[in-house]
């Protein structure tokens, strides 16, 4: 899941440095990280009884991106979501800033994005310049959610991805 952070006071996007504040504010559950011109890029967290908890990568415009770790029932799924979202609600609440699950920032211009230094993003800027008029929204104005689905077998493959067909038009209508 990604969102967009934002000052409390002026509804302003996050910038770099605070970007930087918020995955710090993780720092005693991170085992492992990058660092990329002297910023935390990525970083893999562990719980308490040092269990795999996921990954917070920063997205292009600032995005806080949350992977979690492999799980086996949504129970377990939505408990780890609501951890992460609770710190991260606690760090904001800290530093005066909001999180917002809204898909797509309409209110800022590409103009007044700022962009991650991260070596993959200086790669992808130029590259994407071309290819399209909006491959740099793509990248600094959104903020999507994903959903990776592992599978045992060919049948058990073939359920999963009906039942998937058949919910998109009901997550599509949620969001």
């Amino acid at each position: 899941v990604e969102l967009f952070g934002f000052t409390r006071n002026t509804l302003e996007r996050i910038t770099p440095p605070q970007v930087q504040t918020v995955i710090e504010g993780f720092a005693s559950q991170i085992v492992d990280q990058t660092e990329e011109h002297g910023h935390i890029t990525e970083a893999a967290l562990e719980g308490a009884q040092g269990e795999d908890t996921g990954r917070l990568t920063i997205e292009p415009g600032g995005q806080i991106e949350f992977s979690g770790a492999h799980r086996r029932s949504l129970a377990e799924i939505e408990r780890e979501l609501r951890h992460f979202l609770d710190q991260l609600s606690a760090i904001g609440e800290a530093n005066g800033i909001i999180f917002i699950a809204s898909g797509f920032d309409p209110v800022r211009s590409l103009d007044q994005q700022s962009w991650i230094t991260k070596r993959r993003y200086e790669i992808m800027r130029p590259y994407l310049k071309n290819r399209g008029r909006r491959a740099w929204d793509m990248m600094t104005r959104t903020a999507a959610t994903q959903v990776n689905l592992d599978f045992r077998d060919l049948e058990d493959l073939a359920h999963k991805f009906a039942a998937a067909n058949r919910l998109a038009p009901v997550a599509a209508a949620m969001f």
